[in-house]
């Protein structure tokens, strides 16, 4: 999201750049997908805001008020997903929230990598949390998190669409978490 007053971006398409599934290249299709957001942009948050599983897009204008793309491709398609946070209240050695850790989703014959983040968009803070689309994998065979302390957990066969709250296990000697 864009946008200065007396400037080129006065009044600049807010831009949605859609992974074309290669690895490498995206194509902006803001329009092509319902996002028509032309204020100015001082910030987008990317969350679940409604709880259904697909990720929402809020923006927030400095001319406009707070505008909500709701997105509901929960309700068209059968993509899996899961949203983790990580909570580190009682393991002083982690930072907080999980922050830095590396999360590993393998289902089936692909794996994923995702990592705790605080930063979530141009200016502004949405949950901090890791949500992954899993395509259509019924179970999730592995989550590897790796914290930033370097303590490694391993969960095995996670149920998909589902919300988890993992906690370190720092004093864990015999690994059964």
């Amino acid at each position: 999201t864009n946008g200065w007053i007396g400037s080129q971006w006065l009044n600049e398409q807010s831009y949605i750049f859609m992974n074309d599934g290669d690895g490498s290249s995206f194509t902006e299709q803001a329009i092509e997908i319902g996002i028509d957001n032309h204020g100015l942009g001082r910030g987008a948050i990317l969350f679940d805001h409604d709880n259904d599983g697909d990720l929402d897009l809020a923006f927030v204008s400095a001319d406009i008020r707070f505008t909500l793309f709701r997105n509901d491709a929960s309700e068209k398609n059968t993509n899996r997903w899961v949203r983790l946070t990580l909570d580190t209240s009682e393991s002083p050695s982690n930072a907080p929230d999980g922050v830095g850790a590396e999360l590993i989703f393998t289902t089936g014959e692909t794996t994923r990598h995702r990592w705790m983040q605080a930063n979530s968009g141009y200016l502004s803070q949405g949950p901090i949390e890791v949500h992954a689309g899993l395509g259509a994998a019924p179970m999730i065979d592995q989550l590897e998190i790796r914290w930033a302390n370097g303590a490694v957990r391993v969960i095995e066969d996670l149920p998909v669409d589902a919300q988890y709250r993992f906690v370190p296990c720092d004093g864990d000697m015999n690994g059964d978490h």
